[in-house]
């Protein structure tokens, strides 16, 4: 069984912590300026960090940003924010986090961002994994297998 992670508040900066060597957060909304002020201080140590969001939410919040002078002063240059291109919506709320023998992966209801991350209402499950102890394996197998599914990676070039 999963971890349940408190429903009223997740309570992110203790669960980021450790020495992971990638990040990667699935989302469909991406509160940036949140991600950068409360979260990227967490996973400073972490040299690869990845934020995809669904390519609508993420090219309004870019258009956001500049209408409002918003500073992004990280995007795209400490930490990768892309966009996932798909006929629908990508409504993924996934935060993966791995190093070389263990991992981290944290499934829910809440988008990047304080009101998706830590108010009421959102669920989390929590999944950890470490080489010796493997009960939540497949549950990281399973993430692999949906990250290379076909048709989720825009090939169109």
């Amino acid at each position: 069984m999963p971890e349940l992670a408190p429903s009223a508040d997740l309570v992110l900066p203790e669960l980021l912590q450790g020495q992971w060597s990638s990040a990667l957060i699935l989302t469909f909304g991406a509160d940036l300026g949140f991600f950068e002020a409360h979260l990227l201080s967490q996973l400073a140590a972490v040299p690869l960090r990845i934020i995809l969001a669904d390519d609508e939410r993420l090219n309004e919040k870019f258009a956001e940003a500049v209408e409002t002078g918003q500073r992004l002063r990280r995007a795209n240059r400490t930490y990768v924010a892309a966009a996932i291109r798909h006929p629908g919506s990508a409504h993924a709320k996934v935060i993966l986090l791995t190093a070389a023998r263990e991992g981290l992966l944290v499934i829910g209801s809440g988008n990047l961002g304080h009101s998706g991350y830590a108010s009421p209402g959102e669920l989390w499950s929590v999944f950890r994994y470490h080489s010796e102890d493997p009960r939540h394996l497949s549950e990281f197998v399973a993430g692999r297998a949906f990250g290379t599914a076909p048709g989720l990676v825009d090939t169109r070039g």
